[in-house]
């Protein structure tokens, strides 16, 4: 297997991740938007760089179609600091919600 350094993950402050993305805050959801054909990649968020997530971390992930509607149950790994996550190709944007 060759060795591809393009998917290595770079530190963008309050995310770690191998992929391109748009990250949209409110009180009470996240949402994570990947560039259009983007493939599959993985976030680490740090809960400290997030404000809305000082006091309560977030508890659910769903992928969610252009409408809005979901797609399906995204499973996350969740630690004192961060929570991390791999998109899907073809999945339009991920609401992270507490």
């Amino acid at each position: 297997s060759r060795l591809n350094l393009s998917k290595k993950p770079i530190d963008f402050g309050p995310a770690v991740t191998d992929g391109a993305f748009r990250l949209e805050l409110s009180p009470k959801q996240t949402i994570v938007t990947p560039l259009p054909d983007s493939p599959t990649f993985s976030i680490t968020l740090k809960l400290e760089r997030l404000p809305q997530f000082a006091r309560r971390p977030p508890k659910k992930i769903i992928a969610v179609d252009p409408r809005g509607k979901e797609l399906r149950k995204v499973k996350f790994r969740r630690d004192g600091k961060t929570i991390a996550f791999e998109t899907r190709q073809g999945e339009f944007a991920y609401k992270i919600l507490e």
